[in-house]
């Protein structure tokens, strides 16, 4: 959100202004990402569409595109054949995983110049070289190409996005309350992603119900939306 004074939210000055900071350093990170999403995405084609943290920033549902998100996650296109999404990310620097799975292939790529952590805190995980991780961290952007996105068989019927899919709310609320249950609930985001998805004036509620219906998801959005 756009910072204000301290008096308006009654902080101390010195706080407040950590929060602008942060702020600014959660801008610059988040525009760093959005310029490899869009990388990825025209070597990807239109048979593409951005999943989960990178499409809510190309929505108006965030305000001033202040949704941080940690990678690329896309789907494509189910006539999309796996060598040609390898092939399309190879050819602009990515490396294939070796967690790569059938419906979900999942690539890295070191990005000199990069820094997506200046300025904001970094968990300081329990590895004895937590230096050298966090600098390759700091440089490695990560990217899951999808085609099912239910892997754990919780729907009715594979789910799967095409480029038609690209701006239907109602389906993206689908797979973020999915991904929140699969998830527990430990991923706090995503109850705030739900609430502002469902204050938007693009989510059409008969189109909500009937993908409920379609694939089963009645109790997944209900939990979802009920936390939220």
């Amino acid at each position: 959100l756009e910072p204000v004074t301290a008096g308006e939210m009654g902080l101390p000055e010195s706080f407040a202004e950590r929060l602008r900071q942060l702020l600014a350093a959660g801008r610059r990170r988040t525009a760093q990402l959005v310029t490899e999403s869009a990388a990825v995405m025209a070597a990807l084609g239109t048979s593409a569409t951005t999943l989960k943290g990178a499409w809510l920033i190309s929505t108006d549902i965030y305000p001033a595109q202040s949704r941080l998100f940690g990678d690329l996650d896309c789907a494509v296109d189910q006539a999309t054949g796996r060598a040609v999404v390898v092939a399309a990310l190879r050819g602009i620097g990515y490396e294939y995983r070796d967690l790569s799975k059938p419906d979900h292939l999942a690539f890295q790529r070191v990005v000199p110049g990069m820094r997506l952590y200046d300025g904001l805190p970094a968990l300081r995980e329990p590895l004895p070289n937590f230096g050298p991780h966090f600098g390759r961290i700091q440089r490695t952007f990560f990217v899951e190409v999808h085609y099912d996105l239910d892997i754990s068989g919780a729907l009715r019927e594979p789910f799967y996005f095409g480029p038609e899919d690209a701006t239907d709310v109602a389906r993206h609320l689908v797979l973020t309350c999915h991904h929140l249950c699969k998830h527990e609930f430990a991923h706090t985001i995503g109850v705030v992603d739900i609430a502002l998805m469902l204050r938007s004036s693009a989510l059409d509620w008969r189109r909500l119900a009937d993908l409920c219906v379609r694939f089963g998801a009645a109790d997944i959005c209900a939990a979802g939306v009920g936390i939220a």
